[in-house]
């Protein structure tokens, strides 16, 4: 599945779809002939479920403003964010500055069998408020650093599993 820019998509339910991967196209900018990749910059809450086919989801480092994330009940996902997939869309120096999840308060990942890996290295978090992970079993490091919900004053980050 190839998606376009879709810069006012501020919600994405996909339930029951058989893909193998999801595209987005990167254009030419008419004055510096630099590809730019094209994302979604109004996309808030992803809710996949079901999803076979998918091993990643590399593709949700296009949406910088990502707050809630579900995926659940998605047999082939091995990593949400997988290093060798994001180092092939994009240049070093565009990776280097690409912090995932900066805005991301909710997660939840259930009833992967498979997933290995959320994010390769230690992540900030700063507005994380509930981490949900379940039936998750080859899921052996959390993607957390020691800043991890930590602009939440007075709560206190929920792990589940």
């Amino acid at each position: 599945l190839t998606i376009p820019n879709m810069a006012v998509l501020r919600t994405l339910d996909m339930y029951e779809i058989k893909m193998v991967g999801l595209n987005i196209e990167r254009r030419t900018s008419s004055r510096n002939k630099i590809p730019t990749p094209l994302g979604f910059p109004s996309l808030y809450t992803v809710r996949l479920t079901q999803c076979h086919g998918l091993k990643d989801l590399t593709w949700l480092l296009y949406a910088p403003n990502l707050v809630s994330l579900t995926v659940g009940r998605s047999a082939q996902i091995e990593e949400i964010i997988g290093k060798g997939k994001a180092v092939n869309i994009f240049t070093e120096e565009e990776a280097g500055n690409i912090i995932p999840f900066q805005r991301l308060e909710h997660l939840e990942v259930y009833q992967l069998p498979k997933l290995k890996s959320i994010y390769w290295s230690p992540l900030p978090f700063p507005r994380l408020r509930k981490f949900s992970i379940a039936r998750c079993p080859d899921l052996r490091k959390l993607p957390l650093d020691s800043k991890s919900g930590g602009n939440n004053p007075g709560e206190d980050l929920v792990i589940r599993n």
